[in-house]
């Protein structure tokens, strides 16, 4: 996740140079500061906009795939590798392994009481 939050302030970062850049032009190219609908800035801006949205869009997407793809059969092949690893413990030790209950079971089991005589 890490990877995620540094592409997330670099693309802020690229986000706020364009909007000072943006500002800029429009402070230079326009005579009373003010963008109007029909100005080639107000159309650049909306096109870097598409283009900021469909890079967020893909950049999400690769993303997910990503974690899907690595990090998760990593961390499947390690608990494979911690399994075996623990099987060949208990082997070494000549200890017989704990077979898994079930989940409605409880984690002991119940030992009936001998009935007890009177005396």
């Amino acid at each position: 996740m890490d990877k995620y939050a540094i592409i997330c302030i670099i693309t802020l970062v690229i986000f706020c140079v364009w909007h000072a850049t943006a500002g800029a032009l429009v402070f230079i190219y326009t005579p009373d500061f003010r963008a109007t609908p029909d100005l080639w800035i107000v159309h650049l801006d909306r096109c870097v906009f598409a283009g900021a949205i469909g890079v967020f869009i893909l950049l999400h997407v690769v993303l997910i795939i990503w974690l899907y793809a690595v990090p998760l059969r990593y961390r499947k092949k390690m608990a494979q590798k911690d399994k075996e690893y623990r099987l060949s413990v208990l082997k070494k030790r000549k200890i017989q392994p704990i077979k898994k209950q079930s989940q409605g079971s409880l984690a002991y089991e119940r030992i009936p009481l001998e009935e007890t005589k009177e005396i």
